[in-house]
């Protein structure tokens, strides 16, 4: 029951992120369509669902919380009233006990038709419109819930369903319906004309690196975990239990290990339902530049630096606790595994916090999902690995430090970094919403003023309800109280303009003056016969602001930039409504667009394949592509060479008259 019910939380949370930042995948397999039908008691309208061979949707009736069962929603319009409830059939039903939501369930194949009775009140009929929720999943995994609007001109009989086709049958017409040119002054050619830079090899290069930064990353939090008072002392007393737990030493370090091993893999279980349940990437993004999302992930990490300071403690469920712990005195496999779970679920008020920083600095960034299995997974082999390796080695054991004051300090540690990225989040959701409170220096300001306090904390200033009245100031902690000081001394060196390094995607984007609409660059670039670059970036892009302090700063590439190109930054998450007449519908990210970062995004999908932040682009002001783009990357080199690469292709083709 205690693992199930994780399961179920980790669900219902990927269920309320994609429903609250829904968006239509552009191929399901399924197809609808609606039907209007005479009967005896009057009109039968009819939603029907044609399911490709090996998926199912769900039933309207299934009880409890588990999967999305299938709901038909009609408007409330004045003309007709609904007869009775919507019944439904399919050419194909099976029910039974699902494992994965631990409840019966009830899937549809084949061809399912929703049925719903409507009655008349009068001479005129009116139009009948709704929408249909629905989930589609095959044996290996579900696609995340979607709505699908209908209408029926029941004068005529005619329906259609989907946001397009209603449009479209309604007259109503979405704005820009197919792209219309308006929206996007050029279109740029699909090849390069010059492909002297394999922009692609630098750019998987660069997402295959931080997948492993962020299993790096995972690593090290669950190694922070281990030296907290929820977790150290378990290691002596778990590995004793093991190794003189049976009289063969050989079986106890076996079964030491593998409980180790099952450490590791409750973690990796954790993540693998962001797996199963798939996000296209688009909403993956929408959702990291929230700000609603942004400011709920601030006040989860304060929640949580107040748990580590020691305000209160946080736990789960007792009951999820002794149940597993029950199950643990089977013996065996299992039982092993169920001591896993029941260190786990108790080591929680200190590796919550770790493990919530871990999901909300991934899970809501581009390959969010597979980083998040990467981080969890990495979490997992950080924390499980000194139960085995205590186990080959016991004599190991007696060299371990004693449990004492110190972990506790660990936990403050880790409080005060819980505060310092809290900032973070607080930041993309000023940025995004441009309220204009948190600007490069506040926020480096902020960071100093915290990396003094932990400083104080450290020399003993400060103390938190966990510290002890008479605990000394131990050589160490002298040294990282020093270490904490130099911190704020390198933050304050950003003030006077240094380069903030690999930190600086952290803060908040400096003002560097550049063109933020198509239109603009492209008349400029006219005017000072220059090539475009093209900069899609994002106000909370981490990558964009380590380009933008790192590489642009480069004598050599500040001078590209300034004299030979006319830099154009097109910021994806810019929250600014579109006015009415200019939202539209995008067949490339299969939604309505009703804001600049939406028509960036949609422009980038459109005419380069992808919606990534960072992504540079050189091109002529005509639209032609003048090598390949450029992802994130670290190199000044690289970078160089791909301005260089673009800047020559279009003085060839000024020379050539091509322009």
């Amino acid at each position: 029951m205690g693992l199930r019910s994780k399961w179920l939380v980790l669900i219902a949370f990927g269920f309320l992120v994609q429903t609250v930042f829904s968006q239509s995948q552009t191929e399901r397999p399924i197809t609808w369509s609606v039907e209007q039908l005479a009967t005896e008691q009057g009109t039968e309208i009819q939603i029907i669902g044609d399911i490709d061979e090996g998926w199912y949707v769900y039933s309207m009736f299934l009880d409890g919380d588990g999967p999305t069962p299938t709901e038909v929603v009609f408007e409330d319009i004045e003309g007709y009233r609904l007869i009775g409830e919507t019944t439904e059939t399919a050419t194909k039903e099976e029910e039974g006990f699902d494992k994965t939501f631990g409840m019966d369930v009830k899937k549809l194949k084949g061809e399912a038709t929703f049925s719903q009775q409507i009655k008349f009140s009068g001479e005129e009929k009116p139009i009948v419109r709704g929408y249909v929720l629905y989930q589609i999943c095959d044996d290996e995994k579900c696609l995340r819930p979607v709505e699908e609007e209908f209408a029926i001109i029941t004068e005529t009989s005619e329906a259609a369903i989907g946001e397009l086709a209603v449009a479209a049958l309604l007259g109503t017409g979405l704005p820009n319906i197919d792209n219309q040119p308006a929206m996007f002054s050029i279109e740029v050619s699909e090849e390069p004309v010059n492909d002297c830079i394999n922009a692609a090899a630098a750019q998987n290069s660069g997402e295959n690196s931080s997948y492993w930064g962020i299993f790096l990353l995972g690593i090290f939090g669950g190694l922070i975990a281990i030296l907290t008072p929820c977790v150290f002392p378990m290691i002596p007393l778990t590995v004793t239990f093991f190794t003189k737990r049976h009289d063969n030493k050989a079986k106890g370090r076996f079964e030491a290990v593998l409980y180790g091993f099952s450490i590791f893999l409750i973690y990796f279980l954790l993540a693998v339902p962001f797996l199963i349940f798939q996000v296209p990437q688009d909403t993956l993004y929408r959702i990291s530049t929230s700000p609603i999302l942004n400011l709920a992930f601030f006040a989860i990490f304060i929640f949580f630096a107040l748990s580590l300071f020691g305000y209160f403690e946080l736990t789960l469920p007792s009951k999820w606790a002794n149940q597993s712990d029950a199950a643990s005195n089977k013996g065996g496999l299992v039982g092993i595994f169920f001591m896993a779970i029941t260190l786990a679920i108790v080591s929680f008020s200190c590796t919550g916090p770790i493990l919530g920083s871990l999901m909300a600095g991934t899970i809501a960034s581009e390959g969010g999902q597979t980083k998040l299995v990467a981080g969890m997974s990495g979490f997992g082999v950080a924390l499980g690995l000194p139960f085995a390796l205590f186990a080959m080695f016991p004599g190991l054991l007696k060299k371990l430090p004693k449990s004492g004051s110190w972990m506790n300090t660990v936990k403050v540690v880790l409080a005060f970094v819980e505060v310092a990225l809290a900032m973070k989040f607080l930041s993309n959701a000023d940025l995004v919403s441009r309220w204009g409170l948190i600007s490069y220096n506040t926020f480096l300001i902020l960071w100093i003023l915290i990396s003094l306090a932990l400083a104080a904390y450290l020399f003993g200033f400060i103390r938190f309800p966990h510290d002890s009245k008479n605990q000394s100031v131990s050589i160490p902690r002298k040294a990282f109280g020093a270490l904490s000081v130099g911190l704020a001394i390198f933050f304050m060196t950003g003030l006077a303009g240094n380069s903030m390094g690999f930190l600086s995607g952290f803060f908040p984007p400096k003002d560097h003056g550049v063109i933020t609409e198509l239109d603009e660059g492209i008349a400029l670039a006219k005017i000072e016969d220059k090539p475009i670059l093209l900069d899609f970036t994002g106000w909370s892009c981490v990558n964009c602001r380590q380009v933008e302090q790192n590489i642009w700063p480069n004598p050599e590439v500040a001078k590209r930039l300034n004299e030979q190109v006319v830099l154009v930054s097109l910021y994806a998450d810019d929250r600014t409504k579109l006015p009415e007449n200019r939202t539209y519908f995008s067949e490339n990210l299969s939604r309505t667009v009703k804001t600049v970062g939406g028509k960036w995004t949609d422009f980038e999908a459109k005419e380069f394949g992808q919606i990534a932040q960072p992504l540079y682009a050189l091109i002529t002001p005509d639209g032609q592509l003048l090598n390949s783009p450029i992802a994130f990357t670290t190199s000044v080199q690289d970078y160089i060479d791909f301005l260089d690469c673009g800047i020559g292709t279009y003085e060839t083709l000024r020379i050539e008259g091509k322009l």
